[in-house]
């Protein structure tokens, strides 16, 4: 038990956002299924830089569709503390693609939530606070895909998650 609360309190004091264990709401499972939503995005945040500057990405979904998803891609951008565009020390550019490489069944009906995709060191810059999700390409079994961008991503974000870097 020490041990455990050592670990949790180790991930903490790193700044890592370890997203618990959870479920999509009904609201959200019913808009995912009347709009056909192959994924609903639950949340997107990122660690504090670590010592060499390093910055985890962190993203939690849901497959809302009832095929089997071979990949989700997501694209993201991080934001300095004034919300100007930033990019990565080493790798000379801000936005990045991720992926998440399935199969990942059909969450829905029950609405398990993908939990916590790390993406370690996904940048490396010091002033980096936020990061917002710009694009979601969804690649089922099949290679047919759905791609959201622009006006269509904010239909995939869960009731209540910012579409957008606030900074406080």
């Amino acid at each position: 038990m020490i041990r455990h609360a050592a670990i949790v309190l180790a991930l903490a004091l790193s700044g890592l956002v370890i997203p618990a264990c959870s479920s999509l709401s009904a609201a959200d499972q019913i808009r995912a299924r009347d709009e056909k939503l192959p994924v609903v995005i639950t949340a997107a945040n990122i660690s504090v830089p670590n010592a060499i500057d390093g910055v985890t990405l962190l993203v939690s979904w849901a497959n809302t569709s009832t095929k089997t998803l071979k990949y989700v891609k997501f694209e993201a951008q991080p934001y300095n503390a004034v919300g100007d565009p930033v990019k990565c020390d080493v790798r000379k550019s801000g936005r990045r693609e991720f992926t998440c490489t399935g199969p990942f069944n059909p969450g829905y009906p029950d609405g398990s939530i993908f939990d916590g995709f790390k993406f370690r060191h996904a940048w490396y810059n010091g002033s980096i606070r936020c990061v917002e999700i710009v694009s979601c390409e969804v690649i089922y079994m099949d290679n047919s895909s759905e791609i959201f961008q622009e006006a269509d991503l904010p239909k995939i974000f869960a009731a209540g998650m910012e579409t957008k870097c606030m900074m406080k």
